[in-house]
């Protein structure tokens, strides 16, 4: 049985959900939460100040790793610390421009997350639908 709103509660309802950041064919992040939580499709991760963290690390020590390396070294870096599985998406595996601007985009992304001031009814929610 379903509930049924006013327009009014149906306008109010967007504020319960909000989407802060958004990547496409990132498989990297995908597979990061499948690995450390087995999250399913459209399944759903709090995002904790530790994965944030942990995420932050594996990023930042690609970048860092890219900037005095070549690219086939930091290709093989970086499929050892945040991999770009083919997996559930049966692609292969490309640590190209878009791996990397993932990359850098997910960076800019933590920077914006750690400066959040969420109160104790909000959190970080990651979740995927493939």
């Amino acid at each position: 049985m379903g509930i049924l709103f006013s327009q009014g509660d149906m306008d109010n309802l967007k504020y319960l959900y909000s989407e802060v950041s958004y990547y496409r064919k990132f498989f990297a992040l995908q597979v990061y939460f499948e690995e450390k939580y087995n999250i399913e499709n459209c399944g759903e991760v709090i995002m904790t100040p530790e994965i944030i963290t942990d995420l932050k690390s594996k990023v930042s020590a690609i970048l860092d790793y890219q900037q005095t390396h070549s690219l086939e070294r930091t290709k093989e870096f970086a499929s050892q610390n945040f991999p770009d599985d083919n997996g559930f998406f049966a692609f292969e595996q490309n640590y190209d421009r878009y791996y990397f601007k993932g990359l850098n985009d997910l960076m800019d992304d933590i920077e914006k997350w750690e400066e959040l001031s969420l109160n104790e009814n909000e959190a970080l929610i990651y979740t995927c639908w493939y």
